[in-house]
């Protein structure tokens, strides 16, 4: 038992602790617990969400990378079937070289990768644009939806020995990333504003690691089979930075919601309906005006992208096959898009136009070269589509803060969540244009 006096002066401090100041050991201890708890929190939160922008982007730009490859195995000049397991039409670079009298025709497929980009991106497309209808799904439902899709869709591709069941493997794809970022996109309201800039580096690594593996592996010699079979892991990824690894958002504004639901409470039943419209089509007309720059960026980016890099092609002092050169082209492209959007401030413009400018120039020179040929080395492609590839990260990074800036935080999630329709819309009708393009420019040559 301990002396009186003692425990007299123990109990005294103890009570005259708030009164002179001085700080009680233990609400120091929950003080120091509950920084440290929020530091770690953010943490994760920072690292989860690199990690789903990574699996977002990542299964999209491996079959953008392997578009040539599917449609060449769909067809009658590659692994139909699973029977031939080569990259391209030809078994190496000097089999064209020696057939270059006939090297048109042969390189003008049927198919356009057109086609393929299409079936990519309409179901997301049309996600995106109903995206303030499908949030009104739980999150956990539609993070469920986005793993098992894209799980689904890498099985069917690598297992596939129909066209059917490839276009169904692509299709799942497109479902699931057009589900990834209305959901991921929106949900980064409720956290700090640098998940946005992990999101944005995770998105840009993975536009370049994903075409960077598959284009690789294949020119190592592995079938596109296999190599997409690997991939089956990046779904389970996003499920497991999700459940685990993701904190619990926490309101930053405790009184927000509470102001909304009385606003809600005092208006006539009869007129919230009409109002949420109206609130939408509001959120949907600012929304716009921010992406609108992005939308013609794309617009044009995926045109060539689709239309136009398969038929450049090089035969002379390179060792790459047509096919590979094109897979290497969206890689390097990619790399450059992956610098960009990790460079949270040296990449950065305020001027949204600029780069559609920029983005203009190089459709009309490329729709020349594909159509002229006069580029005397595939190392100028590269250097013109990494540039390309730096100014299309700039542009999307800074659309994507300009929307968090600029919208109030009541309408930031529902912004955000529209910004995908930026990307897949454009994407859709460079597609559908880039069918009959493809085919003009083939008859012409």
């Amino acid at each position: 038992m301990g002396h009186p006096a003692a425990e007299q002066d123990s109990e005294r401090a103890a009570a005259l602790a708030p009164l002179t100041g001085q700080p009680i050991k233990e609400e120091q201890g929950c003080l120091a617990r509950f920084t440290n708890s929020k530091a770690v929190n953010k943490g994760r939160n920072l690292i989860s969400y690199w990690i789903l922008g990574f699996g977002n982007n990542f299964t999209y730009w491996v079959l953008i990378t392997a578009a040539v490859d599917i449609l060449a195995r769909t067809g009658a000049q590659g692994w139909q079937g699973g029977s031939v397991d080569l990259p391209g039409s030809y078994a190496n670079i000097s089999d064209l070289q020696e057939s270059d009298a006939t090297t048109h025709a042969r390189m003008c497929k049927s198919t356009s990768a057109g086609a393929l980009l299409v079936a990519e991106t309409l179901p997301a497309a049309s996600i995106s644009i109903s995206a303030l209808f499908f949030l009104k799904l739980p999150v956990n439902v539609r993070v469920f939806l986005v793993v098992s899709l894209c799980l689904t869709s890498y099985l069917a591709l690598a297992f596939s020995a129909h066209v059917w069941l490839d276009f169904a493997g692509v299709l799942c794809a497109s479902v699931s990333r057009g589900f990834s970022d209305i959901t991921f996109l929106s949900y980064a309201g409720q956290y700090e504003r640098d998940v946005l800039s992990t999101w944005s580096s995770g998105t840009g690594a993975a536009t370049f690691v994903g075409p960077l593996i598959y284009s690789a592996m294949v020119s190592a010699g592995f079938s596109p089979r296999r190599v997409l079979l690997t991939m089956v892991t990046v779904p389970i990824m996003m499920g497991l930075s999700f459940w685990v690894i993701l904190g619990r958002p926490q309101p930053s504004e405790p009184g927000l919601q509470m102001k909304q639901l009385q606003a809600r409470s005092m208006q006539p039943v009869e007129d919230s309906t009409k109002t949420r419209m109206l609130q939408r089509l509001r959120i949907m007309q600012t929304a716009f005006k921010l992406i609108l720059p992005l939308c013609v960026f794309y617009l044009e980016m995926y045109f060539i992208g689709s239309g136009l890099l398969e038929l450049i092609y090089f035969t002379g002092g390179v060792w790459l096959t047509p096919s590979q050169q094109y897979s290497w082209y969206i890689t390097i492209h990619c790399f450059g898009v992956m610098v960009a959007r990790s460079g949270h401030k040296w990449f950065h413009t305020d001027k949204l136009w600029l780069p559609v400018i920029y983005q203009s120039m190089v459709l009309v020179f490329l729709l020349s070269e594909a159509h002229f040929r006069f580029l005397p080395s595939v190392w100028i492609m590269f250097g013109i589509l990494l540039i390309q590839g730096l100014v299309e990260g700039t542009e999307f990074k800074s659309t994507m803060f300009k929307i968090y800036n600029e919208v109030d935080e009541a309408d930031r999630e529902e912004c955000l969540a529209m910004m995908p329709v930026a990307f897949f819309f454009p994407a859709v009708m460079s597609g559908l244009a880039a069918i009959p393009a493809h085919t003009a420019l083939c008859r012409l040559r």
